[in-house]
């Protein structure tokens, strides 16, 4: 069987549990999980599953590399049919990408909060890196472009960590407003400085040694 093109009853299988470990998410932590559980749920045997995948860590870390492609497209949406674009012209109705997260929510904030994080945010990532090295040509002379994927990527991938570990205080639409409004921030405004102290506490915590 040829890994590119598996079996149609392999992928209905593989997607059937998939399903089902989704579904198990909404009321189950990863540490609640059981194979018995999945699989009665999935409509397989023990075996069955077994075949497919090595563990309950393979099933899932599977399912999140699956939902993440989910991500991708949305991610690709705003510009995908576009010979070019500029960030002035993009609505935030047009940023998907918030509520392709959010709509598997359960699955994603069990990730946040498991030893997968740290997979979930490498993966992340790369993907957003992938995309802006692939999909578009900066016009910007004077930045790298590796520089600016490695920016970008660790940029939103750190606001969708906080995002789920703020059990998604704003909404996908607030999120995506917000995003394009950060994205559209131009760097040669005036920072107006706040102070934490108040000068002469400052100019005494100048002369403090660190221990």
């Amino acid at each position: 069987m040829n890994n590119l093109y598996p079996d149609k009853r392999v992928v209905r299988t593989r997607q059937k549990m998939m399903d089902a470990l989704l579904r198990t998410m909404q009321d189950l932590t990863f540490d609640e999980l059981t194979v018995t559980r999945l699989t009665k749920l999935a409509g397989v045997d023990r075996s069955t599953f077994y075949h497919h995948y090595d563990s309950l860590d393979h099933l899932i870390e599977q399912t999140l590399s699956y939902e993440l492609t989910r991500f991708v497209k949305a991610y690709r949406e705003p510009y995908v049919n576009l010979p070019s674009f500029q960030l002035k012209d993009l609505s935030s109705s047009e940023i998907t990408l918030f509520r392709s997260i959010y709509e598997r929510r359960d699955f994603f904030t069990n990730v946040v909060y498991s030893s997968l994080l740290p997979v979930f945010q490498q993966k992340l990532s790369e993907a957003i890196q992938s995309m802006i090295l692939s999909d578009y040509q900066l016009q910007a002379i004077d930045i790298d472009q590796q520089l600016y994927s490695i920016y970008h990527s660790t940029a939103i991938t750190g606001l969708i960590t906080h995002w789920i570990q703020t059990n998604y205080q704003k909404t996908p639409a607030q999120m995506a407003s917000q995003l394009l409004n950060i994205l559209r921030f131009q760097p040669d405004c005036t920072y107006i400085v706040k102070p934490l102290l108040p000068p002469s506490m400052l100019e005494k915590a100048r002369f403090i040694p660190f221990e």
